[in-house]
């Protein structure tokens, strides 16, 4: 009767055992999710035709959202206001900033896997194409006390840029559970020079940004 018993209790936890060991080993996978975001950016211009210039400390915010492909790789679209341009000395106390505002529209292909031993802490690597709206542009002026400003088309500063940019962007950065920090930066592929001149003007930004992520679905 015993060994019957004993048996019978071996064959049970034999049956049971890979279940339980798959359950544990079972990945948890990606999920979808979408939330706000905000963060700081440092922009400037580049390209062949711009001399020496400043950064512009500017902001952005938004929303975003991430698509799981799979256990390691997301496609991750957002839209965010942001703030770009580039600052510049032009001696004699003189000083600018040209002020350009977007609305960026990238779209992301995401790499990342949680680190061993931890669910929470998940870094990432992401790049991939933006698409930015012009929304706004003026320039600033100041000397000593005095200060202006007037918009970019004023037949005064003549600075004509274009309505759309194409830009490439790059980043890394860490999902600690639901709050997302992440180094970004986008290079631009297209001029903004509008003037006629075909003059080599590009947006540069490296950025900070932050998010919280809430779930899509259940």
């Amino acid at each position: 009767m015993m060994l019957r018993l004993a048996g019978s209790l071996v064959l049970a936890a034999l049956m049971t055992a890979p279940a339980a060991a798959q359950k544990r080993r079972a990945p948890t996978g990606q999920m979808a999710v979408f939330g706000p975001q905000a963060g700081v950016n440092f922009a400037r211009f580049g390209g062949g035709d711009v001399g020496s210039v400043d950064s512009r400390t500017g902001i952005q915010v938004g929303m975003f959202a991430a698509f799981p492909l799979g256990k390691y790789f997301a496609i991750s679209p957002a839209v965010a206001y942001a703030q770009e341009g580039t600052s510049v000395d032009v001696g004699g106390g003189l000083s600018g900033t040209f002020k350009l505002d977007y609305i960026e529209v990238p779209v992301l292909l995401k790499l990342g896997a949680p680190l061993q031993g931890s669910g929470r802490l998940r870094p990432w690597v992401a790049a991939g194409p933006a698409l930015g709206f012009r929304v706004g542009c003026r320039l600033a002026a100041s000397s000593g006390t005095q200060s202006a400003e007037a918009d970019c088309d004023d037949n005064q500063v003549g600075l004509k840029t274009k309505a759309v940019q194409f830009s490439t962007v790059f980043g890394g950065g860490i999902d600690i559970g639901q709050v997302s920090v992440g180094l970004r930066y986008q290079l631009g592929m297209t001029s903004i020079d509008d003037t006629g001149s075909d003059a080599d003007i590009r947006n540069r930004v490296l950025a900070i940004v932050a998010g919280y992520a809430f779930r899509l679905g259940h």
